[in-house]
């Protein structure tokens, strides 16, 4: 009896040894797990103007990577075409700004947005050298990117402030670049700009008429925007995309050399003066949480209401999802970018 017990012990360090054995040549045969892939996505943005920093710094700081995400960048052009391309989802979330989304979705459209950055209004209106006093711009054209679009609603707003609602026109151009141009060749006398294109309108020989920024208007500048089928359909992507842009916001507003460098690859300013003052401009607006600002929305709301009726009776909460920037809060993201 006492033989075949220990037998029996020196047989179960055997049998251990041996399925040890086993699992070790199973486990060296299995392949290593790939690291997950990446998700392709097409994303989008509306102006070069540096308040879509956090989206650029997002893409050069690879905090998208972090995130799983391969985006790709595209400048679309305000109004329309990024509210189609939004639509049809062939960018399905993009950078643009508040005042299209309300007044696209007053009109029956679907989109939403579900994180801003930028909330005050930081426009001037730049004129010729041959306006002097604001009431020479009577009966005259501003120059906008397009129709909705933010400088279009900041437009509007300094004209109110300066005495002249009514008594100007705006006329859509495309795009900052193409408004320089148009007032350059007379077509516009005035156009509304932020940084870095009011540095170029100076360069030009143009002068600031109004700096609107000193107003304190509030109103959803930038804004991540997409559909509220792509939302539901990919809440992920969407939580993901949001991350890495509150990523990049803090990157841009604590790296100054970092910040600088995104600014001069996506608006081509490479004098190192200019690009200083175009980051001092931007670095106190860029938001830390990304969460929309209710406040800023309804005055796009109040602005459209002019000419749309559906206005008159539609709330802040309308127009925006919630729900990704407090799980992201929630998460605990943002105290450990910050602090408490």
């Amino acid at each position: 009896m006492m033989r075949r017990r220990r037998i029996c012990l020196i047989a179960q360090p055997v049998a251990l040894a041996v399925a040890l054995a086993l699992v070790a040549s199973v486990t060296a045969q299995a392949p290593a797990p790939r690291p997950a892939q990446k998700v392709a996505l097409r994303s989008a943005y509306t102006t070069t103007a540096a308040t879509i920093g956090p989206l650029w710094a997002a893409k050069e700081g690879g905090f998208f990577d972090e995130e799983g995400l391969d985006v790709s960048l595209t400048r679309i052009q305000a109004g329309a075409p990024i509210l189609a391309a939004i639509h049809s989802h062939e960018v399905p979330i993009a950078f643009v700004g508040g005042q299209q989304i309300v007044e696209a979705t007053l009109k029956g459209g679907t989109y939403v947005m579900v994180a801003g950055f930028v909330d005050t209004l930081s426009q001037s209106i730049y004129v010729h050298p041959s306006i002097e006093r604001p009431e020479q711009l009577k009966g005259k054209a501003i120059g906008v990117t397009n129709f909705g679009a933010i400088t279009h609603l900041a437009g509007k707003e300094g004209v109110k402030y300066l005495g002249l609602e009514g008594q100007v026109t705006f006329l859509a151009t495309g795009g900052p670049p193409e408004t320089l141009a148009a007032m350059q060749f007379g077509k516009v006398l005035a156009g509304v700009f932020q940084p870095p294109d009011t540095l170029r309108a100076r360069e030009m020989g143009f002068r600031e008429l109004l700096n609107i920024a000193k107003i304190g208007i509030k109103s959803q500048g930038t804004a991540i925007a997409t559909t509220r089928q792509w939302a539901s359909e990919n809440p992920e992507l969407v939580e993901r995309y949001i991350r890495a842009a509150i990523k990049g916001s803090h990157r841009l507003k604590t790296d100054q050399d970092f910040g600088m460098k995104v600014i001069e690859k996506y608006t081509r300013v490479s004098d190192p003066k200019l690009l200083k003052e175009t980051y001092d401009f931007y670095k106190d607006q860029w938001r830390k949480d990304g969460f929309p600002s209710l406040e800023g929305i309804q005055k796009n709301i109040e602005a459209a209401a002019a000419g749309i009726p559906e206005a008159k009776t539609a709330r802040a909460e309308q127009f925006v999802d919630l729900t990704f920037v407090n799980k992201i809060k929630a998460s605990g993201l943002i105290e450990r970018l910050w602090g408490k």
